[in-house]
């Protein structure tokens, strides 16, 4: 009754486990949690002036109080040595039996509702995350190239301490001028963006996974113009589009 049974943190249900008779101590535990529930004054589960359908709630609050009854019906009627042997044997049977009900009533619930919600998980997750994954691998060439360039600015002693900001822009610079070329703009890895190049937030981003070198206190910062011409120089059509994988280069 909104508890779950933890091996870390020690609750009631801990507790149960181990005393002399946990089922009927679990069927005591589940009615008072429900009437507690009855008096907690939240609208869920407020008692109706209509008594012809009975809440669930209503239902586990009558049938603990039955069970009370029972239980102190069926002491009365043991004596003797073997009382106790009878009682545990009994106690076992409650408790496997509330187990049984536990995940009968579970099983027939998630039969009535499985089926809709592996549909809503096909629509909203499975499929969308199926369409993510393929436009992740068809512009994984353009972000190995990035990544690429971004290294060989950093392996350059006089360009080693360019800001990141600025490399985005020199990168996105070339690949727009190298998309403007011939059939480059057809390009799988560049036709998932309509400026044919990474927009600045996922340029930044896979630029974030590049390391800097050390030291670069006393270095000085590059302008635009001087690593945009560096990249031109490294970078012709040709090799990018062997990096993007496009044939007949």
């Amino acid at each position: 009754m909104g508890e779950a049974l933890s091996e870390e943190i020690p609750n009631q249900l801990n507790f149960i486990k181990d005393c002399k008779n946990p089922g009927m101590e679990l069927l005591l535990l589940i009615g008072a949690r429900a009437h507690r529930l009855r008096q907690s004054g939240c609208e869920l589960f407020a008692d109706r002036a209509s008594k012809r359908n009975p809440s669930q709630l209503g239902l586990v609050i009558d049938n603990t109080d039955i069970f009370v009854k029972q239980a102190s019906a069926l002491l009365s009627l043991l004596e003797g040595p073997i009382a106790e042997e009878v009682l545990s044997q009994v106690d076992r049977i409650i408790e496997t039996s509330f187990h049984l009900g536990y995940y009968a009533g579970s099983n027939d619930s998630l039969a009535i509702t499985e089926r809709y919600t592996n549909l809503g998980y096909a629509a909203i997750v499975d499929k969308p995350q199926k369409g993510g994954l393929a436009k992740a691998n068809a512009v994984e060439p353009l972000k190995i190239l990035v990544c690429d360039m971004a290294n060989h600015i950093y392996g350059t002693p006089n360009l080693s301490n360019t800001p990141k900001s600025m490399l985005a822009k020199a990168i996105d610079a070339i690949l727009i001028d190298f998309s403007k070329h011939g059939d480059n703009k057809n390009i799988p890895s560049l036709m998932k963006f309509s400026a044919r190049s990474p927009e600045a937030t996922t340029l930044h981003s896979w630029l974030k996974t590049i390391k800097k070198p050390d030291n670069l206190k006393h270095q000085p910062k590059p302008s635009f113009v001087v690593v945009r011409q560096a990249l031109n120089s490294a970078y012709s059509m040709q090799k990018i589009k062997k990096a993007l994988n496009v044939n007949n280069v």
